[in-house]
């Protein structure tokens, strides 16, 4: 589904949900929806499909400057899948890097790095790039 669809399918402002809990208790909640979305970031480091030194793994990111959108953070997630190791940062909207720390990575494996730009609104859009260390 493209930004379009899902606009006029999901108009912005404040929406209603109503539920149960497996014992019965009902819930109800109100959030409010916003059509402020980032573009994704556009990692610079690694490139995709990269080998990189153990050593000196960063992830690294260009600045989100979505016309008529606020970041207010990025959240950079360094996975290995088998067996799971997730490393999950949270960082400021000034933020353009991450050293990734030798002790989380092992040599030979591969990994995949997530850069998520937060939104005032708490809209996400996230670009992913695998790597392989040396």
């Amino acid at each position: 589904m493209g930004h379009t669809e899902f606009k006029k399918l999901f108009p912005e402002g404040v929406y209603t949900f109503r539920g149960k809990t497996i014992d019965g208790k009902n819930l109800l909640g109100t959030t409010r929806l916003t059509h402020d979305i980032p573009d994704g970031p556009r990692i610079v480091r690694p490139r995709d499909d990269a080998e990189v030194s153990r050593g000196h793994a960063v992830v690294a990111w260009k600045p989100v400057r979505t016309p008529g959108v606020d970041i207010v953070g990025y959240q950079v997630v360094v996975t290995r899948e088998d067996p799971l190791r997730v490393l999950s940062v949270d960082l400021p909207a000034s933020a353009q890097r991450l050293p990734v720390p030798a002790a989380f990575l092992q040599r030979r494996t591969e990994y995949k790095a997530e850069v998520l730009a937060i939104e005032a609104s708490g809209n996400q859009t996230l670009t992913e790039v695998a790597f392989t260390v040396k």
